[in-house]
């Protein structure tokens, strides 16, 4: 979980930090470049909305797994939208709703796998590398592209996401039944 966690937001750093001279960079207009990352923000909303909407079908496990895919499928989309730039808004929400469930998933994750005795010590020391991963994103994403420009950064960060997604899937493999509904 800790590493899922950290992959998580590292990539989620990155793109925060870097989206914008990344579009820049690329020749994306100001006011287009600035649409796509606005709407990061709401899609958070959105995507807990249909977390809880979805809660009502299918387990935490499920719902966490499914923010995992859609997180991919964010970088995937970042990266693939330097050749088609209509993907640029669809990537911007698909890291909102990502990282909504995610943060709603999170605490709900860690109680079902690691229990509830010391839940706040627990969480604590699976908070720490996410600061430190949220802390070191932007230098992380500037050293890449300073070696190889943004489509590296890019590139990494779904790499990054698909290590991420392969973390919680084995974590919830090796974990108490998160996949039962309601567990």
């Amino acid at each position: 979980l800790e590493g899922c966690f950290a992959l998580m937001y590292l990539n989620h750093g990155t793109v925060l930090t870097h989206l914008l001279p990344m579009l820049a960079e690329r020749g994306v207009g100001l006011e287009y470049a600035i649409l796509a990352i606005s709407l990061i923000g709401p899609a958070q909303v959105a995507g807990r909305v249909v977390m809880i909407i979805a809660e009502r079908w299918l387990s935490i496990g499920a719902i966490a797994l499914a923010s995992m895919v859609i997180l991919v499928s964010a970088a995937v989309c970042l990266l693939a939208s330097n050749a088609w730039p209509l993907l640029l808004p669809i990537a911007a929400v698909m890291q909102g709703v990502a990282l909504g469930i995610s943060s709603i998933v999170r605490p709900v994750i860690t109680a079902t796998l690691l229990g509830q005795e010391s839940f706040g010590a627990i969480a604590g020391a699976l908070a720490l590398p996410v600061m430190l991963a949220m802390a070191f994103a932007p230098s992380l994403g500037a050293a890449l592209w300073h070696v190889a420009g943004y489509d590296m950064t890019f590139g990494a960060n779904v790499l990054i996401a698909v290590l991420a997604a392969a973390m919680l899937w084995l974590a919830l493999a090796r974990g108490p039944a998160p996949w039962a509904k309601n567990a």
